[in-house]
């Protein structure tokens, strides 16, 4: 499902290609209130409205003014008995290799593809100006056009990224200073990637905490509003995604290579989170396609 179309504030077209890698788009209720997978990153700023969010069928409220960040085929909807109105920034991964430059950048962990966090962060006044100011500029670029214009929307689009990564790790670090972290959730995380690629077995991770798995599971829903396992494959599924994109490994290889001897069941796990079958979503992302 995509975000309607008809609402494109200016979308990039190169030349050559039918169908734009990087857009703009003014977005409502009628917008949002459906499932939705699409091959884009969608980073939405919601400017009025509340709710209830779900993120990978796990539910959130939500209040404006706050921005979501997702991945390709990244299933959510938001859902209100008000109208909601916000901006959607999404880009292709052929326009801005989140693999590649991400990391320099901080977001890929922070933004996206983050298992542990909520995809949300709440901005207050300063903070809704600047990123407001960055996607103005990002307008203003596409509308204008001519000489450099890739170049110059990657470097806004970068500036745009950065804002947003500075909000999100200043509210975690406010956050962090007027709640109680219970140390079991920082050691939790640590196994966790050390381990997710051999260790799919919630109660291992349980044992290796010195505690019983629903202790476990209880303090996963208080920290991640998810159970111990729907983390644990949150992990893998951004592996594989990974490993699909980057990688011309076969599908097989990349199950063994995370720990699965049983190729359906690897399938079915990853196309019930992304409605894609590993193979499909290479046809669709993959950078050796």
């Amino acid at each position: 499902m995509q975000i309607n179309e008809q609402q494109s504030k200016a979308e990039y077209i190169p030349f050559g290609k039918s169908a734009p890698l990087f857009l703009i788009k003014e977005v409502g209720l009628n917008d949002l209130n459906q499932p939705i997978q699409n091959e884009f990153y969608t980073c939405l700023l919601i400017k009025n409205g509340k709710g209830i969010n779900n993120s990978d069928l796990t539910r959130y409220n939500f209040s404006a003014v706050q921005m979501y960040f997702y991945t390709p085929y990244q299933l959510f909807e938001f859902n209100s008995d008000n109208a909601i109105e916000g901006v959607a920034v999404q880009f292709h991964s052929d326009f801005f290799c989140l693999e590649k430059h991400g990391k320099e950048l901080q977001c890929n962990g922070v933004l996206f593809n983050n298992a542990y966090g909520e995809p949300f962060f709440d901005l207050n006044d300063e903070d809704f100006r600047d990123i407001e100011r960055t996607i103005l500029a990002l307008e203003n670029e596409l509308k204008l056009g001519g000489v450099a214009l890739e170049e110059a929307l990657l470097a806004y689009l970068k500036l745009f990224l950065v804002a947003a990564v500075r909000i999100k790790l200043k509210n975690k670090k406010v956050s962090s200073n007027t709640e109680i972290i219970s140390p079991i959730v920082n050691k939790f995380e640590k196994l966790v990637e050390l381990h997710f690629k051999e260790i799919h077995s919630p109660s291992k991770y349980a044992e290796m905490l010195g505690m019983s798995l629903k202790s476990l599971n209880n303090i996963c829903s208080k920290n991640y509003k998810k159970t111990t396992l729907q983390l644990i494959q949150d992990r893998l599924i951004i592996e594989t995604k990974r490993e699909l994109y980057l990688t011309n490994s076969s599908v097989k290889e990349i199950a063994y290579t995370l720990g699965f001897s049983d190729i359906q069941y690897f399938n079915r796990m990853f196309k019930k989170k992304t409605s894609l079958s590993p193979g499909a979503y290479r046809k669709q992302l993959g950078i050796f396609r």
